[in-house]
């Protein structure tokens, strides 16, 4: 596959509807663009070189159909790099559908943000001792019996002016009223001194699952920042979690699926193919109305006879196939 940047003056990739790669990467260029210079980066000064999986990203894309509700989705390689904003962009539609289905099963849901007061430590650090005074805090006997459960979610803010890093974390939990005054004592204590928190009822549950998401795939975006500070939030969040479960929100998965059940998709056309003849072949038109507009295909459809395919199916990646009620999409 040729590479995407051929130069140093390229700055991102035109879009090229009958190339499954341009389309999921269109909308977020400039991003990648700068993750790419970040890893670009890495491999010179590390000598390990994460490029080529970034750059084989969503090349290789399928129309399936899956066997149980006949639904058409799109099959898609992914490079599951942390800094990849397309994988992003999946890893965000699954935690909104998660977080709201649990959102909107819990009552009296409430929706918790604990920070540090601003210190010039560098970003490990602060990172480390919030995630240490969050567990204190969970810990507590009173937040215990007040709090039944919940998911956190980090986040990452930078203040130009004071050159400061401003990490937080929010947090959706479930149990009975908290005090703000006592909450506020209490964040006090375990972190010697910072007593910025907030606590609210959750009235709109689509637009929390929409907001937190948003965070927990990618914290910040690399394209705000030089590259010293890219790789300072590499090495930052390198191998940690962003985001977590606890009690009566434990069994919830905030991880898309690695692989797709056996036989659970039936291939249908690559993305090349069907987008091509989208305009000449009944059958590519069909599938791709159905794909567009969420409905049910006729089993004796397929494109097959016009395709060479591999065996394997990759992972679903197709963010349609995660978005359920959670947000109305456009074709991109």
């Amino acid at each position: 596959m040729s590479s995407l940047l051929d130069t140093e003056e390229t700055t991102g990739q035109s879009l090229d509807p009958s190339d499954y790669r341009s389309v999921r990467i269109h909308p977020v260029q400039d991003e990648y663009q700068a993750s790419y210079e970040l890893y670009s980066h890495l491999a010179d000064t590390t000598g390990k070189d994460r490029t080529g999986t970034l750059q084989e990203c969503r090349s290789l894309a399928w129309f399936v159909r899956d066997t149980e509700t006949n639904l058409v989705h799109v099959a898609s390689n992914s490079c599951k790099l942390r800094w990849c904003p397309v994988c992003a962009r999946s890893r965000t539609y699954w935690i909104q559908s998660q977080v709201l289905d649990f959102a909107q099963n819990v009552r009296n849901l409430r929706f918790l943000t604990v920070t540090l007061r601003h210190t010039s430590a560098d970003l490990s650090s602060q990172i480390d001792y919030l995630y240490s005074c969050f567990r204190s805090l969970r810990k507590l006997t009173q937040f215990k019996k007040l709090v039944t459960g919940g998911i956190w979610f980090f986040q990452v803010t930078y203040d130009k002016n004071t050159g400061y890093w401003h990490p937080h974390i929010h947090a959706l939990i479930t149990g009975f009223y908290i005090p703000k005054s006592w909450l506020i004592k209490a964040w006090t204590k375990v972190t010697k001194g910072s007593f910025i928190c907030d606590i609210k009822l959750v009235r709109n549950p689509e637009q929390v699952a929409n907001y937190v998401a948003r965070y927990c795939s990618r914290p910040v975006e690399l394209k705000n920042f030089p590259m010293e500070q890219r790789v300072q939030i590499f090495e930052s969040f390198h191998g940690r979690r962003l985001a977590g479960t606890w009690g009566k929100a434990k069994d919830l998965s905030l991880s898309p699926p690695r692989s797709v059940p056996e036989g659970r998709f039936v291939k249908l056309g690559t993305w090349s193919t069907v987008y091509e003849n989208r305009n000449s072949d009944p059958n590519a038109l069909m599938i791709y109305r159905c794909w567009k507009e969420k409905t049910c295909i006729l089993e004796n459809v397929t494109m097959m006879s016009l395709d060479n395919f591999i065996d394997d199916i990759p992972v679903i990646d197709d963010i349609d196939s995660y978005r359920k009620r959670v947000v109305q999409s456009q074709f991109w």
